[in-house]
């Protein structure tokens, strides 16, 4: 069958020889049922002429070639990767909450989990801040007798939390303006904020609300009033769960139209004014930490994409992760650098990304 292999046949003459073993077959050949399973149709490939031996075909299987109307089939057999593929990292750790934390927390409340992270030290800074500020600000302005802000009482831990509730309460349920948290409309009003306190007392509170004094020698640092406060909850984060192998990184804006110096704008987003996060998430949606943007000519770890990840890797190096990312993170010199920390790196990337293959824009 191999002989015509090394002939150069032109297309016409594979069209010719077709013909005539058609006609051969159809003419001059008497086929019996039992010889018929032994004949193939011609098949259009490369090899046109196929020899069959009749007492071969009956003692042993021969291949097939496919007919032009039909595939056969091709079989794969996968193995594990071998030659320059490095071998697989091991993921070394143990997910989940600590084993002390799991059976301490086994009966407990949703606002028990949620001082794990925002624990009352917390809110102790934040209304010793608030308070502080308050009085500060009733001494400058010489506010007139009949100022809100006349009417200040200091608040504490209890109030605080009380406020931050209804911050997230607003935040699941959208009115269009503050004052209809408060309204008695029989339709249209809710009777839950003013449950908690009235809105007076809560605008008071939002006008006041520290995080943290005034302090020159962190003017440097945009994020310095609350600095305390992120530090704090990444703290807490990575305190109290294990995240597992998977681990994803992006961005997210959080709407803001505000003054302030870094606020981010893009069109493409849906809110397209706010401040900039980058966060590091594992499964179930856990946020392991947060880092936020405050402009390149301050901000020297969240300015290029690589720095971005490994500083809210840090802690995480070493132990097997997988880590995936979208085409604005994903590089070459990331995942090299990466892979010498021992975490895996997945994620789409960009075409010209430096040290891309020239042929992968064909892929």
């Amino acid at each position: 069958m191999d002989m015509f292999e090394d002939f150069d046949i032109s297309q016409d003459d594979l069209s010719q020889l077709d013909q005539i073993e058609i006609n051969l077959l159809n003419n001059s050949f008497h086929i019996s049922s039992d010889e018929e399973d032994n004949i193939h149709p011609v098949s259009r490939n490369r090899r046109r002429i196929m020899v069959i031996d009749s007492e071969e075909s009956e003692s042993e299987e021969r291949p097939v070639p496919a007919t032009s109307g039909q595939t056969t089939p091709r079989k794969r057999t996968w193995t594990l990767p071998t030659g320059n593929q490095r071998s697989i990292i091991p993921f070394t750790e143990n997910p989940g909450l600590p084993t002390y934390l799991r059976l301490a927390m086994s009966k407990k409340s949703p606002i028990d989990f949620y001082s794990l992270l925002v624990p009352d030290d917390v809110f102790g800074q934040i209304v010793e801040d608030t308070n502080q500020f308050a009085i500060n600000t009733i001494t400058k302005r010489n506010a007139s007798k009949a100022a809100r802000i006349r009417n200040w009482s200091p608040t504490n831990v209890h109030e605080m939390k009380s406020f931050f509730a209804l911050i997230m309460f607003m935040g699941l349920v959208k009115l269009p303006k503050l004052s209809d948290y408060w309204s008695k409309d029989e339709i249209t009003g809710h009777r839950f904020a003013s449950t908690i306190m009235s809105r007076n007392r809560f605008e008071l509170l939002l006008q006041m609300l520290h995080l943290s004094r005034h302090d020159e020698s962190h003017r440097s640092d945009r994020l310095h009033r609350i600095r305390h406060l992120l530090d704090t909850m990444n703290t807490n984060f990575a305190k109290h769960y294990t995240p597992g192998e998977d681990l994803c990184i992006d961005e997210s804006v959080v709407p803001f139209r505000g003054r302030i110096i870094f606020r981010q704008y893009n069109k493409q987003k849906r809110h397209k004014y706010g401040i900039k996060e980058f966060k590091l998430c594992t499964l179930p949606g856990y946020t392991y930490k947060i880092n936020i943007y405050a402009g390149k000519a301050n901000d020297n770890v969240n300015t290029t994409p690589e720095n971005v990840v490994m500083s809210l890797c840090s802690g995480l190096l070493n132990k097997g992760h997988t880590l995936y990312t979208d085409n604005w993170y994903t590089s070459i010199d990331l995942a090299r650098n990466l892979l010498k920390n021992e975490t895996h790196l997945v994620g789409t990337i960009r075409k010209n990304r430096r040290n891309i293959p020239k042929r992968s824009n064909y892929c």
